[in-house]
């Protein structure tokens, strides 16, 4: 079962290669042909099928497509893979996947869950809320103080420039949703970026190069940045807090978009205005919020989340909850574990534990 809002769908940057690519299922697995550059032949490619989703060989992807759109490759991939695979999915194998619905409870009873979606009640052995990585969109409790004549929208409500008002602008959060925007609106606007530095990738996702590193990062993202490394642990705790590192513009690229960075927090508001930590008031006429998102999972009603916010569990698996398990939080097992390259390892481990828990509780059969 899964909850949480419900997402809609953007104009996907990858309608191209959708267009020549064909998608067909195969007995237990996914085929892409087509997926060609101008001068080159690819072979099919093959996506071993996960319980949360597609996972995608972008390095034999980026070889297959050299036209000029490397820079989009993994994004372009998903667009192309995820809605058809889940839908021809849930067709072959006749699953009973009820879309617009949403799951308002889960308590338990006994030994089992009941969970209420609607007017309805579920009863399940097994619950496996796979809601996301990032759940709703966050902003500090004094955003509500800021001038009324400001506008403010947080990241995940942006789209373009036309949003903004003229005057100044303060993007809040200097993690890469945030260099992102501010990238963008730098030479339209006067743009101000707030926050501490989560640092940057150290190659350029544009260039050639990136196909041949990619199949590194996603060992690393997958095998070494691991709860059971020491990196691993020290960076889940910082991704987890405050966002990852820059992706595709850089420290470099904001400085010549005219971008101002600086390194201090918004601490809170003075006569309408937000103030910085060094005691600055910035005089600005909008302000994006690039300051993620929380979870609340206040509709599970059993103790499984600590102090921090996050659900005690060890990939996936709650101990204090038996059958009750999680899919595709941030760092859940790996830094891969919120990306399509990594939640496929964890959803087959939730999967063998659920079922290795189902044939132990099964009655046995004369």
């Amino acid at each position: 079962m899964a909850a949480g809002p419900s997402t809609g769908s953007t104009a996907s940057p990858c309608a191209a290669t959708a267009e020549r690519a064909k998608i067909r299922l195969d007995g237990p697995r996914l085929v892409l042909e087509g997926l060609v550059g101008d001068a080159h032949d690819a072979p099919a490619l093959e996506c071993e099928r996960a319980v949360a989703g597609a996972v995608v060989d972008e390095a034999a992807l980026a070889a297959a497509v050299d036209d000029g759109v490397l820079a989009r490759l993994y994004a372009q991939a998903l667009c192309v893979v995820a809605p058809a695979y889940l839908e021809d999915y849930v067709a072959a194998f006749d699953l009973p996947v009820r879309t617009g619905t949403r799951v308002q409870r889960v308590r338990q009873e006994g030994s089992r869950y009941v969970v209420t979606v609607g007017d309805r009640e579920l009863v399940a052995d097994n619950v496996v809320v796979a809601t996301g990585t990032f759940g709703g969109p966050y902003t500090p409790s004094f955003a509500d103080e800021l001038d009324p004549r400001i506008r403010q929208l947080h990241s995940s409500e942006y789209k373009n420039p036309s949003q903004l008002q003229p005057g100044p602008v303060l993007v809040v959060g200097a993690s890469h949703s945030g260099a992102d925007v501010a990238h963008e609106l730098g030479p339209l606007h006067q743009t101000v970026l707030v926050g501490r530095d989560t640092g940057q990738m150290p190659f350029d996702i544009e260039s050639p190069m990136s196909r041949f590193l990619w199949p590194v990062l996603s060992f690393v993202a997958r095998r070494l940045l691991t709860i059971k490394t020491p990196i691993g642990r020290k960076a889940r705790s910082k991704i987890r807090a405050h966002g990852g590192p820059l992706i595709r513009y850089k420290n470099a690229h904001l400085e010549e978009a005219g971008v101002e960075r600086a390194g201090v927090r918004v601490t809170g508001v003075r006569d309408g205005l937000p103030v910085v930590d060094d005691e600055r008031i910035l005089d600005v006429a909008n302000v994006i919020w690039a300051t993620g998102f929380r979870q609340d999972f206040s509709w599970i009603e059993l103790p499984v989340t600590g102090e921090d916010g996050w659900p005690r569990e060890e990939r996936g698996v709650v101990a204090d909850a038996p059958g009750l398990y999680f899919v595709g939080l941030a760092f859940q097992y790996a830094f891969g574990s919120m990306l399509f390259v990594g939640v496929g390892q964890d959803a087959a481990y939730v999967a063998e534990h659920l079922a290795g828990r189902s044939a132990a509780t099964s009655p046995a059969v004369a």
